[in-house]
């Protein structure tokens, strides 16, 4: 049981991850297209 309560861990943090960094690189681009119109 601790095995797979581990795994599910493991799991959730991984997705906790991938959500993270697509909002990161969303926000980068965003960033970016609002300098382009600056410039």
């Amino acid at each position: 049981m601790p095995d797979q309560a581990s795994k599910i861990v493991t799991l959730l943090g991984s997705l906790c991850e991938g959500s993270y960094n697509a909002m990161v690189k969303d926000i980068t681009t965003q960033i970016r297209q609002v300098t382009k119109r600056i410039t």
